[in-house]
């Protein structure tokens, strides 16, 4: 990923955790979200530990009705002489203006669902995201043949961790942010960073960091160990 912390590099041994949002869990979700049926997604195994490149659930809206989909996470590219890069994250305060993204954000956004998120601090500490008065949260996102999730800067609760987030929808906010005639400047007043959902957080392993873990482990408190 480049300064705009939009690009990442894949390759063996890749770092996904550097970079912002890369990494978040849909394991056990209710079933809606808001007044939508998202009921299926529980019958699916459990996932603790969704890293870039893999398949992830959102919300898109059709001519007829508004309907659970699936596509990779990250858009591909690959520079002549560079190894794979993946966008797996738009800034929402460019969004409209860049030119990769721009299309995609008036035509095609989505809500990718989860059941938390995760933050690396300044000492390389992960942490999960959750909130327990909105059990499945809805991270603003655009596709096309894949998804990329969109960031805003962090609100009270997440800026002691990382200095930015995803855009959090709000469930009455869903039916705007999927309809194609919502204004630019309901759209940037969507994504403004909220407090609505009440997040928690803690600190969890270190474990998190390869995404070929996935166990319910990954999303449970540890304790820190003091610094000296």
């Amino acid at each position: 990923m480049q300064n705009n912390q939009e690009l990442m590099q894949s390759s063996s041994g890749i770092n996904f955790h550097k970079y912002m949002c890369g990494r978040f869990a849909l394991a056990n979700p209710t079933p809606t979200f808001g007044p939508h049926d998202i009921s299926m997604l529980s019958k699916l195994p459990p996932r603790f530990n969704i890293a870039p490149s893999t398949e992830i659930f959102f919300l898109a809206k059709s001519s007829l009705s508004i309907h659970i989909d699936k596509r990779p996470w990250g858009f591909t590219l690959k520079p002549k002489n560079s190894p794979l890069q993946y966008v797996i994250n738009a800034k929402s305060e460019t969004v409209h203006e860049k030119k990769m993204f721009q299309q995609m954000f008036f035509s095609s956004r989505c809500i990718v669902l989860a059941t938390g998120f995760f933050e690396w601090d300044s000492h390389k500490q992960p942490h999960y995201f959750f909130s327990s008065s909105s059990p499945v949260l809805g991270l603003a996102g655009i596709y096309h043949s894949e998804v990329a999730i969109l960031t805003t800067m962090a609100n009270e609760t997440v800026s002691p961790v990382h200095s930015r987030m995803p855009v959090l929808i709000h469930p009455l906010d869903l039916e705007a942010w999927l309809d194609t005639k919502t204004s630019i400047t309901d759209l940037q007043n969507i994504m403004t960073p909220t407090s609505f959902s009440l997040l928690s957080n803690y600190p969890v392993s270190h474990k998190i960091n390869s995404p070929k873990n996935n166990f319910s482990s990954l999303i449970e408190p540890i304790q820190k160990s003091p610094l000296f």
